[in-house]
């Protein structure tokens, strides 16, 4: 059931542990932690670091390290308990930060099970950390390379930084010049936009680019704009993300589908509200 220890890593397994007495190899199936040869018993002395990394994904608590990049990209108070339930995916070059329910957060459930992330909602994606001297040379772990259009109306009712708020007008402005430049790539999605919304692009879009009149953040990387629309008692918040990049210009990456959802709704407000810009 176990063998002698291997200097290749690649024999060594989730659970599987190496007995520090005679150095043979004790597979993680056989649920022991006696050794199989020399009957010693595992040692209780984990570096906390590599306890977290072992630990089934669900319940392994996310470092504030960790959190703490993330939190402070946004402005979001490390107090917060909209994000207590934070959990990540470690990955060779990224980490998925994945917000779940504390009876979601309580399951056990390995990090080789990729069917997780539809468990929970994925919030953003960062680098992996490097390691040593690769750490204090480069700090762009810390940036956020992916938001998830899941995630956006979450962060933009807590983000204190990179989040601007736009009238309906401005904010329909936006939305209809980022699915114009989405239709120009002719996929399955947009064909299907394109049948389906009878909406005037040409007026909604204007001469120039929507944030160009808009505090937009002079830091590189990504963003939220959300708007707000109170009708009748009630209030509807729309929210997508953004991309700024090092020569000023601005991308929409939210998905043409949910671009398309959100103009459909915002349009026919536009049309019904006397405060467009409330």
């Amino acid at each position: 059931a176990s063998v002698a220890a291997s200097p290749k890593s690649e024999l060594l397994r989730e659970g599987d542990w190496i007995c520090e007495a005679c150095g043979k190899l004790n597979f993680g199936r056989r649920d022991s932690r006696t050794c199989f040869g020399c009957k010693k018993r595992k040692s209780k002395i984990v570096d906390p670091e590599e306890k977290v990394k072992r630990q089934p994904l669900l319940k392994a608590p996310c470092l504030q390290t960790e959190m703490e990049p993330f939190l402070n990209y946004f402005g979001i108070s490390s107090s917060n308990s909209a994000f207590q339930n934070v959990r990540v995916i470690h990955r060779k070059r990224e980490r998925t930060f994945v917000l779940v329910s504390a009876p979601i957060a309580a399951l056990s459930i390995s990090e080789q099970w990729g069917a997780f992330r539809e468990a929970g909602i994925s919030l953003i994606t960062m680098s992996a950390i490097p390691s040593g001297k690769e750490e204090s040379d480069n700090a762009k772990h810390t940036d956020i390379t992916t938001l998830f259009d899941e995630a956006v109306p979450i962060l933009a009712l807590h983000a204190k930084k990179r989040h601007i708020t736009l009238g309906p007008l401005s904010f329909q402005k936006a939305l209809a010049q980022a699915i114009l430049e989405d239709l120009k790539k002719e996929t399955a999605e947009t064909e299907r936009i394109k049948t389906t919304l009878d909406i005037p692009w040409a007026p909604l879009c204007g001469n120039e680019p929507w944030y160009e009149s808009h505090e937009v953040a002079t830091e590189s990387g990504v963003f939220i704009v959300s708007c707000t629309c109170p009708l009748k008692g009630d209030v509807g918040r729309f929210s997508f993300w953004c991309r700024r990049h090092d020569d000023g210009s601005v991308t929409v990456e939210t998905t043409s589908r949910v671009l398309a959802a959100m103009i459909v709704v915002v349009h026919t407000y536009v049309g019904v509200s006397p405060a467009k810009e409330g």
